[in-house]
């Protein structure tokens, strides 16, 4: 099972997101990573909206997505929440 922040659940109807979207803090990042934390605040929220259209799909055609597809999914977010943590430890 991936770590934390991003996670599909093994059904794939439900993604959990970090504070990291909801309560933008953007002191705490150089003016060179604004940018970049906002593109990805963006995307992610994208992500989520394409997330919650899979699942109301699965519903409404009571077909569920293939479990590898969630696999798939949440070995790409657990990347991203490790190269997150690499960067939020970097010194």
């Amino acid at each position: 099972m991936p770590r934390a922040s991003c996670v599909a659940t093994s059904t794939g109807n439900m993604w959990k997101h970090s504070s990291l979207m909801s309560s933008p803090n953007s002191t705490s990042v150089s003016a060179k990573q604004q940018p970049v934390v906002t593109r990805l605040r963006d995307t992610l929220e994208q992500a989520l909206a394409y997330a919650r259209a899979i699942a109301d799909n699965a519903t409404d055609d009571q077909q569920p997505i293939p479990l590898e597809l969630v696999e798939d999914i949440s070995s790409n977010c657990s990347d991203l929440v490790s190269i997150l943590t690499t960067a939020s430890t970097a010194r």
